[in-house]
């Protein structure tokens, strides 16, 4: 509900609204109706694109796109979510490589908002049409409401002041006007779902890995990215899996840092470059 609300604010930054969970939970039907929420379309599902200019296609005349059945997400997708949400513009960068993957990972699993929805038994599900007929007749009460709390999170909105502001600040204020308002919580779930996203993110990078599993080794290491390059074990086994230069390990150990705190680990990196330092 608070993502809708945010939606209808054209100046911040909106996460990625991502629906989780196996076959049978209703994620492809969720999403549609939560994109014809607020930018009706006859074709709200897209496929996955293959290139940022397939992806500039779709997007070019949408406000709110659902790609459904994503089941991976290349470097360049990755990248070009991350300027989704944030309102930038789409450039067009031809190649990236295995040492660009852990940064862009960890770049939009901060800017990702991981719903998890239950399985549908099989006395509550229905047919399309049931789920369309229903649907239609409810909208204008529910963009009506939306509306309404729309209204009031506005008149809260400027005097609300974080204690301590995440990544997706303007977002979080906006959770933290719909709390005032309607007395809920979304906020501390927000940040709850964003430290297990983090989590996630962390354990699929095998660099990140690594680097949090030698800071919990040895606590305060200091040195330069070289060094820190050959201390860690080859990711998985295969030095093709992580980052093969100093300069490509100094930016992998930095986007891994966010999702490397709320382990319990950190690392650092110093305006000088090619020099990183991991505090236990």
């Amino acid at each position: 509900m608070a993502w809708l609300v945010a939606a209808w604010l054209p100046h911040i930054p909106h996460p990625v609204l991502t629906f989780k969970g196996e076959q049978g939970t209703g994620k492809s039907k969720t999403a549609s109706m939560v994109v014809n929420l607020i930018d009706p379309s006859p074709a709200t599902k897209r496929s996955q694109p293959r290139d940022v200019k397939a992806w500039a296609t779709q997007a070019f005349n949408s406000w709110a796109l659902c790609l459904d059945n994503v089941s991976a997400i290349q470097p360049w997708l990755s990248d070009t979510l991350c300027k989704a949400v944030t309102g930038d513009g789409i450039v067009d960068r031809a190649l990236y490589t295995d040492d660009d993957a852990g940064a862009l990972a960890g770049d939009l699993a901060e800017r990702l908002l991981v719903l998890d929805l239950q399985l549908i038994g099989e006395d509550k599900r229905r047919t399309e049409e049931e789920l369309d007929s229903a649907f239609d007749q409810a909208r204008p009460a529910i963009v009506a409401a939306l509306l309404d709390l729309l209204a009031a999170v506005l008149a809260e909105l400027p005097s609300v002041r974080l204690e301590r502001m995440p990544r997706m600040a303007d977002f979080a204020r906006v959770l933290a006007a719909v709390d005032r308002v309607k007395g809920w919580h979304t906020l501390d779930a927000y940040t709850a779902a964003s430290a297990n996203v983090n989590a996630d993110a962390l354990e699929g990078d095998p660099f990140g890995s690594a680097v949090a599993e030698f800071t919990e080794a040895c606590g305060t290491w200091t040195g330069t990215a070289g060094q820190l390059l050959e201390l860690l074990p080859p990711p998985d086994g295969s030095i093709r899996s992580g980052p093969r230069t100093p300069p490509a390990s100094a930016a992998s150990s930095s986007a891994s840092r966010p999702c490397c705190v709320p382990s319990g680990s950190s690392t650092t990196t110093p305006s000088v470059p090619g020099i990183a330092s991991a505090p236990g």
